[in-house]
Parts: C-alpha cells; structure tokens; sequence
C-alpha cells in the first residue's frame, strides 16, 4: 500500500481548522484510486482532530444538540458532503451517502481512541497514522471488491 501520508495529513490540518476549507477537502486526493484515497481521507480526518483536539471535540462531542446549534449542525453536513465528493467517483451514487458515514465513523473512531489516549496503550503513537490508513484502506477493498 503505497500512501502519501504526511502530505495529505500536512494538507489537511493546514485547511480544516476553517470551516470554509472543508468544501476544499475532496480536492485534495481526488487522483488517488478508492484504497488510497479513503486512506488518505482517514489519516487526514486523525490529523485535523490532534491538530486541533478542542473544535474537533465541540464539532463531535454527543452532548451538545446539533439542532439547537445550526452553526455545529452545518459543519457536521460538511463533513458529510466532502466525504461524499471525495468517493463519489468510486461509488454507485444510490451507496455514497452511506459509504461515506462508513468512512466517516472509521476515521472518527481512530481521531477519538487516539484523543482520549486510549490508541497510545496499543500501539505506539507514531504508527497511529498507519493504524488509520490500514482499517480505511481495508473497508474501501472491501467496498470496491479489489
């Protein structure tokens, strides 16, 4: 699996912590093939959440009602769209809603374990990045039947 890591992970935590930057967000990996980008996509989502712990925790935190917070609310369908943009490419437009989510929770799953220190208790903290690319780039072999 050949990645190019610290560049897209440079890419996005120089323009996620704008709100607006997240429309640039499927443009940063749009030549790389599903397995690549979705781990591209993942590592860039774990870099974002440590470059910036605490918008990543007012964005995401389950406490906070979404809807009583339109700002919170739009940043969180950004999200979702540029996901959707960035696989749409690669698959069937009736799946990407949900292939999106699917990633989504991949990559949120390993920004929280690794904010809340619990990835650092299994591996060690310079392979987190690869732990993110490794599980993106399964499911999107798995998605795409490669």
């Amino acid at each position: 699996m050949s990645l190019q890591l610290s560049t897209d992970r440079h890419a996005w935590a120089t323009y996620a912590p704008s709100v607006p930057a997240l429309e640039q967000f499927a443009t940063l990996i749009l030549k790389a093939p599903l397995p690549e980008r979705a781990a591209q996509i993942a590592v860039a989502y774990v870099a974002f959440a440590c470059q910036d712990p605490a918008r990543f925790e007012v964005m995401f935190a389950s406490g906070i009602d979404k809807a009583s917070h339109p700002e919170l609310l739009e940043q969180t369908r950004r999200v979702q769209e540029r996901l959707e943009a960035a696989l749409q490419p690669h698959i069937p437009r009736e799946d990407v809603v949900g292939r999106a989510a699917e990633l989504w929770a991949i990559a949120h799953g390993v920004a929280s374990l690794t904010l809340g220190g619990n990835l650092h208790h299994v591996v060690d903290s310079s392979r987190i990045d690869m732990v993110a690319a490794s599980a993106a780039h399964a499911w999107a072999r798995g998605v795409s039947g490669m």
